[in-house]
């Protein structure tokens, strides 16, 4: 469930009252905008250190689990039947609507987005809607659930197929191959090398976002939906025919298939778990040789499923725990230029 706040944590509004000398002589009072700018990466720390009451408050709730990206926030509920599902959603969103007016802030019903998630083998159909409370007004509004929900740029479906988020960003990368060729024809305008610059730059980005996050290896049809617009964007750039070989021109023009791509993206991201601290939270989620248990820590929440097999312990399991630890931010030696 998706929560929308009306916090703003980037910019604070304050009115600014000019007191001269004279007691009797004020200026006109004006608006002085003060804080981070839009899209600053302290924005999501200033997010933490104001919620995190709330988020540790959550922590005591049984089959629930909020979390919580600046003024974004997604609820998770779970049960054995629909019934139960619904009422510990209820209970969480409840207390979360009385901590944000405790602490000036709301919720904002319009964004307020619902997913049920559904099991295979499950036959019962879950809820077309459900009910949610409103403090501020002292009643409730209907959420309709949703067969689709974007979240941080994904598009979840109640099956977690993946589809719809492979539809949507082949969509958008046609567009933007599309939009490119207005820049240069078979005559004149981008040459090879800046065609390629701009299909790295601006359409690979859209096509592998968040691959990390469903990619396993074993998705033939989502990478072949891929691949197909990489195809037509390979022929744009080289200026061939429709009938050219599609390996051919990968070879020519050095790109990977969009399998291989998809590959090295993940593999990369799982090298980068070296870099992280041994005490930091995010491996913390893995533990064993992992983590360095501190002494201050809480206890993580006990997830219902043991067997549960996150992303996260997936892009971990291909790597050795004990490889090299690698410093993001190394040590400079003696003499060094600073």
């Amino acid at each position: 469930m998706d929560i929308g706040s009306d916090a703003n944590f980037d910019r604070v509004d304050w009115t600014i009252i000019d007191i001269p000398v004279d007691p009797f002589n004020f200026n006109d009072p004006f608006n002085f905008k003060v804080g981070t700018p839009q899209g600053s990466p302290i924005s999501p720390v200033l997010s933490i250190i104001y919620t995190s009451s709330l988020l540790h408050k959550m922590r005591d709730l049984a089959n629930t689990a909020l979390g919580m990206y600046i003024d974004d926030g997604a609820i998770f509920a779970c049960g054995r039947n629909w019934r139960d599902v619904e009422n510990a959603l209820r209970n969480c969103y409840t207390l979360c609507t009385e901590w944000l007016e405790r602490a000036g802030l709301s919720i904002e019903p319009d964004k307020t987005e619902l997913i049920y998630f559904k099991r295979p083998q499950e036959k019962m159909a879950p809820p077309t809607y459900t009910h949610l409370p409103l403090p501020a007004e002292q009643t409730y509004y209907w959420v309709h659930a949703t067969p689709i929900l974007r979240y941080l740029g994904f598009f979840f479906d109640s099956h977690l197929s993946w589809s719809h988020h492979i539809n949507t960003m082949c969509n958008r990368a046609r567009a933007s191959i599309k939009a490119l060729q207005l820049l240069s024809n078979s005559v004149q305008g981008l040459d090879h090398a800046h065609w390629q610059l701009a299909y790295n730059t601006i359409c690979l980005p859209v096509l592998t976002y968040g691959c990390q996050l469903w990619f396993s290896g074993k998705q033939v049809g989502l990478v072949k939906k891929l691949q197909l617009v990489q195809n037509k964007a390979v022929k744009v750039i080289a200026g061939a025919f429709r009938t050219a070989p599609q390996e051919a021109l990968h070879q020519l023009l050095t790109i990977l298939p969009i399998d291989l791509r998809l590959r090295m993206l993940t593999q990369n991201t799982t090298l980068c778990l070296y870099k992280v601290s041994r005490e930091s939270q995010l491996l913390r989620r893995l533990e064993g040789d992992w983590y360095t248990p501190q002494p201050h820590n809480d206890t993580l929440p006990t997830p219902n499923n043991a067997q549960a097999h996150t992303t996260l312990c997936s892009l971990a399991s291909c790597i050795k725990v004990k490889g090299p630890q690698v410093k993001p931010f190394p040590t400079l030696p003696p003499g060094a230029p600073s």
